[in-house]
Order: structure tokens, then C-alpha cells, then sequence
């Protein structure tokens, strides 16, 4: 089985070494590398697929940054981060290692832009859900 792991040293690289081996402890920098994706051969390109299209947050999980007073701006930040640098480096990556075709390369960048979309609206429905809740709110208390 392949692995898509990200290096303590930086960078992403594909393995098909013990899972164990690749996130053993640096002894040296006190760091370890992990794996951030595993697949079949036959499965690889539905797996990247499905990695890439997964949102990075539930509704539940964004009302829970929400009130740990993490703002709007801050949370479609952090998820242009995700998806614009992070996913986009890691496409890349597999592409540069000649795991991905170049189709496959755009068809990923495609479906990982997707996703970031629907995770910034989903961000937003639900700030201005909480938004319009605390309007409310502060109406019947003026009232």
C-alpha cells in the first residue's frame, strides 16, 4: 500500500514503507513524519478524490471555533489556508512525483477549489445564522 506522507523536513513525498517506519520519531529534531493519506492502486485516484473534496469543518465544528471566539474572518482564513496552500502543495506534490497524470493533476486543483467554496459557505451561513440570533435577541431586550 502507497502513502502520501508530509516530512518533518517539509514537503510531501510517497512511500510504501511500514506506516510505523515513516512516523517514527526524529531523534535528532523531535519531530516525526506522518502519513496523510493511504491507498490501494487500484483505489488511488477515488482516494485522492475523496480527500480532496472532504470538508475541512462540520457545522458543528465551526460553531465550536465560533465560540471559542475564533471570528469570521479569522475561520475563512484559516480555510483559504487549508485549501489554497496547504491541499494545492500536496496536488502539486503528487504531481511533481509523477503519481497524478496532469489531467488528474486539474481534475484534483478542481474538486479541492470545490470544496473550499462550499466550506467558505458554509462558514458564512452559519456566522449570519448566529448573527441574526443575537439581533434577535438584543431587540426583545431593548423591547
Amino acid at each position: 500500500m502507497e502513502h502520501l506522507v508530509e516530512s518533518h523536513l517539509g514537503g510531501y513525498y510517497v512511500s510504501n514503507s511500514d506506516p510505523e517506519v515513516i512516523t517514527a520519531y526524529c531523534e535528532s529534531c523531535g519531530d516525526s513524519d506522518w502519513i496523510i493519506l493511504s491507498w490501494e492502486e487500484e483505489q488511488k485516484m477515488e482516494s485522492f478524490l475523496q480527500y480532496f473534496s472532504e470538508l475541512k469543518y462540520d457545522a458543528e465544528g465551526i460553531k465550536n471555533n465560533k465560540q471559542d471566539g475564533i471570528t469570521k474572518k479569522q475561520a475563512i482564513e484559516r480555510i483559504e489556508y487549508e485549501y489554497s496552500f496547504e491541499d494545492k502543495n500536496i496536488i502539486d506534490a503528487l504531481y511533481e512525483e509523477n503519481v497524478i497524470s496532469e489531467e488528474e493533476h486539474k481534475m484534483l486543483l478542481k474538486e479541492n477549489l470545490n470544496a473550499q467554496k462550499k466550506q467558505l459557505l458554509l462558514i458564512r451561513e452559519i456566522y449570519s445564522k448566529d448573527n441574526k440570533k443575537s439581533l434577535k435577541k438584543q431587540k426583545r431586550c431593548i423591547n
